[in-house]
């Protein structure tokens, strides 16, 4: 019984000295503007990439699905979002391509097969824009992404 009670002991003061270690905040907590000044290059390539992914499938939206015009937008205003180091934006571009795939991938397989002339051409675009924007979207799940929307996150509500 005693080891019991020693081994609660000892978890109970890692516990607390694990909340009191998360409840400190430093005296000198940098601003939004400090911390996205030096935001990681990652950010700024995945918006890079997911911007050339959106205009890659354009064309394939235009001519299949019009609709998918609006979720680009969309896309486009949350990944720029995800660059200021906004947590919810990081959750609609997600949300967003997620839509983007089940509306346009299937015209990927279906354009190699398609007798018209520009079907293959619309089918490597539309491999290209699924390739890059997979790429963005792992790019923004990064680590050092995380960690800068944590601190921009942080420092917004400390302000």
């Amino acid at each position: 019984m005693e080891t019991e009670d020693a081994g609660d002991g000892k978890w109970a003061q890692r516990r607390a000295a694990r909340r009191a270690a998360a409840a400190e905040v430093p005296a000198t907590l940098p601003s939004v503007e400090q911390i996205r000044v030096h935001k990681p290059r990652q950010s700024v390539v995945s918006l890079v990439l997911l911007i050339t992914a959106l205009l890659a499938w354009v064309p394939v939206a235009g001519y299949f699905v019009p609709a998918a015009g609006l979720l680009m937008v969309l896309c486009i205003s949350a990944a720029i979002g995800v660059a200021k180091g906004r947590h919810a934006a990081r959750v609609m571009v997600t949300i967003v391509l997620a839509v983007l795939y089940l509306l346009l991938l299937p015209y990927c397989w279906l354009g190699f097969t398609d007798p018209h002339p520009s079907g293959p051409a619309y089918a490597l675009m539309d491999v290209y824009a699924v390739l890059a924007s997979g790429t963005a979207l792992l790019l923004m799940y990064l680590p050092a992404t995380d960690s800068y929307i944590r601190r921009v996150t942080a420092a917004r509500k400390a302000s």
